[in-house]
């Protein structure tokens, strides 16, 4: 039986207003903020992160509205993807182009962008739907897939086990190539050697995760939860926050997983808490117009904008670390806005139901994607040099980027909503093995999450390697500072004594606070040295661009017989009148040695020994500790839960 789906008008346009703010997030409004500095400290150009909120919401909400119980995962996500990835990939190739080919003219760059989404409209309309085969389809779905793990493991065991030199040195175009195969498979978080070609396809990679990870484990372990109190239900919910806290921490320190910022994950859960109780108190929700007249009708709108306002001064008012925090517990503010448009008669819900905020949510993904390159393509014929041609700049780059959003949109959006439509959203009642796959997918998240606290401390190498602290001695310049930066200090060096063999890698922390647009690139050169000899082991060059102020990998090739000697660590920067600088932490220095990995598993006493001296290293790290109890509530209701 074919079940109707209700329009609902005001999540696109709240989805429209989204997408305005991360529009102007990508803006630089800088002839705007100096003669109206109010704009920036109500964060008129940095609520980007906001407007993702909005549309994780959204994507939660929707997931759950849609499809409560998905008749298979592997059907549910290759829906997704066939939504998700033709014009993912036409950007994608686009942003690859430009990449590779930065000098051309802005002309080009537009031809480039229709030729390849044509292409791809062409191959997927006429060739793919035409053959309208589910086997085909389902063959290009796993192929995907294939490509997708594949680069991902060749990235983690075979890229990320090399010194950043190994990378750098491959031949052009496999190291290009490979940069765009990470990209375009969105398995970019899995290390830290290649850039974005776009900054916002890490929400993409967040959204792939959220829909992989939503029938195997969301699905479950929200039926599980259904016929239970709603008291249990709330507490839960208020678990996760604790919880994904925990995660966005052990994020920090697995590969490069905080890319995904998984405190924002927070807002598909209340999407998905939001879309439950509308479809079961439908009524009430379209009710709140009247709980709320004469003035009172003014307070979602109000909420609305203290909530942009309110997020963006906190995050600048306080320390980075809370971040996770206020963008945690701004979801439920967010949420209840949300739910407050949900009824159209509220000015909230007028207003995000006007035509043309909703006609901005219809085509916003379009816009997400194809933002960056306007806006890049636009600064190339029209650069703002004042006021006027700063907000021209604006309106010029919005008008350009709703148009071809709107292109977009018909060749490579609707042809698949036109092809849902006419399909049967189904849904199976599994009422006798709801508990126990729900059972088994909670104690699957509370078991990874205990083992990767366990691995997330230890060494971020190999399992087989020891991290140590390094005491250091600054011998060039000769100062008491902790923290040195090459804007002041052209030429540093730092002496490290080895406390072990097979010594192969240096970190420290390196931050890079400010960027000049420059033509030539500055270098960061590092030298290691052994000073009994004064022969030099390793030299290399980095951008200054690859330094994110977080502990950084300087690798070399293994040296067997280390332990004892000293060696010395140079750093210089190139061009030496470059405005350009890092900033060095010289106690954040740790040495990486690699064990002996046979002797160790050959001797089961030294596999006990490394075991106690990992969980040792686990309890001493007060990150870890806090990362504990924070999972503590959560684990306390699983197991409950699991035994109830």
């Amino acid at each position: 039986m074919k079940k109707k789906v209700q329009r609902l008008s005001a999540l696109d346009g709240l989805r429209g207003l989204a997408i305005i703010l991360v529009f102007l997030n990508h803006i630089n409004p800088q002839y705007i903020i100096a003669k109206f500095p109010i704009l920036d400290r109500i964060g008129l150009f940095s609520s980007g992160v906001t407007g993702v909120s909005f549309l994780f919401i959204l994507s939660g909400f929707l997931m759950s509205y849609l499809y409560p119980r998905p008749v298979s995962g592997w059907e549910f996500l290759q829906k997704r993807y066939t939504r998700i990835f033709p014009l993912f990939l036409s950007m994608c190739g686009c942003m690859f182009f430009f990449f590779l080919f930065p000098q051309l003219h802005w002309s080009v760059y537009i031809f480039i962008l229709f030729f390849i989404a044509g292409f791809i409209h062409i191959v997927w309309v006429y060739s793919v739907k035409r053959i309208n085969s589910q086997f085909f389809s389902k063959v290009l779905f796993f192929f995907f897939l294939l490509v997708q793990g594949s680069v991902g493991l060749v990235y983690v065991f075979w890229i990320m086990r090399k010194p950043p030199l190994f990378f750098q040195q491959l031949p052009i175009p496999f190291r290009d190539g490979f940069i765009g195969l990470v990209n375009a498979t969105l398995t970019f978080p899995l290390g830290n050697y290649i850039p974005m070609l776009d900054g916002v396809y890490w929400s993409l990679a967040a959204e792939i995760l959220f829909y992989a990870l939503y029938p195997l484990l969301v699905v479950p372990i929200v039926w599980l939860l259904f016929p239970r109190k709603k008291i249990v239900k709330v507490i839960f919910l208020l678990s996760l926050i604790p919880f994904l806290a925990a995660v966005d921490m052990l994020s920090h320190h697995i590969l490069v997983l905080s890319a995904l910022q998984f405190s924002l994950f927070y807002y598909f859960a209340t999407g998905i808490a939001l879309a439950f109780l509308y479809k079961r108190y439908a009524a009430v929700f379209e009710k709140i117009s009247d709980k709320m007249p004469g003035i009172l009708s003014y307070v979602p709108i109000v909420l609305l904008f203290a909530v942009l306002i309110g997020i963006h001064i906190l995050n600048s008012i306080t320390s980075s670390g809370l971040g996770p925090w206020i963008r945690l517990l701004f979801a439920i503010p967010i949420t209840l806005l949300v739910a407050s448009a949900l009824d159209k008669k509220t000015l909230l819900g007028k207003f995000l139901g006007s035509k043309i905020l909703v006609f901005l949510g219809t085509i916003s993904y379009s816009i997400y994607l194809s933002h960056a390159i306007v806006v890049a393509i636009v600064s190339a014929f029209y650069p703002s040099v004042d006021i006027v041609s700063n907000m021209l700049f604006i309106f010029i780059s919005f008008s350009i980027d709703v148009g071809i959003a709107f292109l977009l949109y018909t060749l490579l959006e609707k042809p698949y909503f036109l092809s849902t439509h006419k399909k049967v959203i189904k849904e199976v009642i599994r009422r006798t093995s709801s508990t126990i796959r729900g059972k088994i997918a909670l104690g699957c998240v509370l078991g990874v999450s205990l083992i990767a606290i366990f691995f997330a401390f230890q060494s971020n190498y190999n399992f087989f390697s020891a991290v140590i602290p390094s005491p250091v001695t600054i011998t060039t310049p000769r100062t008491d500072k902790k923290i040195l930066s090459t804007r002041e200090f052209q030429h540093i060096q730092l002496q490290v004594v080895a406390q072990d063999n097979n010594l192969g890698i240096l970190t420290l922390r390196i931050a890079h606070p400010l960027k000049i647009n420059t033509k030539v690139v500055p270098l960061l050169t590092f030298s290691l040295i052994e000073r009994s000899t004064q022969k030099q082991i390793f030299s290399t060059k980095y951008v200054l661009d690859e330094f994110r102020n977080d502990d950084f990998p300087f690798g070399f090739p293994t040296i067997i017989d280390s332990k004892g000697k000293e060696y010395v660590v140079d750093f210089s920067l190139s061009p030496i009148d470059s405005k350009d600088y890092v900033t060095i932490d010289t106690q954040s220095v740790k040495s990486v040695y690699q064990l002996d990995k046979k002797s160790i598993l050959r001797h089961p006493a030294s596999l006990v020994q490394l075991l106690q001296s990992k969980l040792v290293t686990l309890f001493a790290n007060s990150t870890a500790r806090l990362s504990f109890l924070l999972l503590v509530p959560f684990a306390l209701l699983a197991i409950i839960l699991l035994f109830a």
